[in-house]
């Protein structure tokens, strides 16, 4: 009779781990965008995981530096309505035009090729960015951005 007892015990306390396990998992992260003013837009761009990727690119929009992006990170730019250069570099280069209206928001996937150097800028559906962008990291703002830091 013992040794039932005993198993009994032993399923319920696994039957618990397992209800609190499942309870306690960690949901996907939500996607939080930035507040923005009515005479505002924002951009994001970010850098998807990768198992094999190079160094970090570097993001300019509109020919000043918004920042560096390794894998799992994003940017966010907020911006004038209107149209904005979005330039992603490495080795190579590529430049999107973003033509951005008052409320909006644009979302841009900057890749990187590890052979080569060849830098890629998609423009992914919306929900798929909010997705990735939710699991990444926000990237520091280049020191010339922040205002905490004089400008040399």
């Amino acid at each position: 009779m013992r040794p039932m007892r005993l198993y009994l015990a032993l399923r319920i306390l696994a039957a618990a781990s397992v209800l609190a396990l499942g309870s306690c998992a960690s949901r996907p992260p939500r996607f939080r965008p930035v507040q923005l003013a009515p005479n505002q837009a924002v951009i994001y761009v970010y850098r998807p995981r990768a198992l094999l990727s190079p160094g970090p690119v570097e993001v300019y929009i509109d020919q000043t530096e918004a920042g560096k992006l390794s894998k799992n990170r994003y940017l966010c730019a907020i911006v004038g309505p209107g149209e904005h250069l979005v330039r992603v570099q490495r080795r190579s280069e590529v430049v999107r035009l973003v033509r951005i209206g008052p409320g909006e928001t644009a979302y841009l996937e900057a890749g990187a090729a590890l052979l080569g150097g060849s830098v890629s800028l998609a423009s992914p559906d919306e929900s798929i960015a909010r997705e990735r962008i939710a699991v990444a990291r926000l990237s520091p703002a280049p020191a010339a951005a922040r205002p905490d830091k004089p400008r040399e």
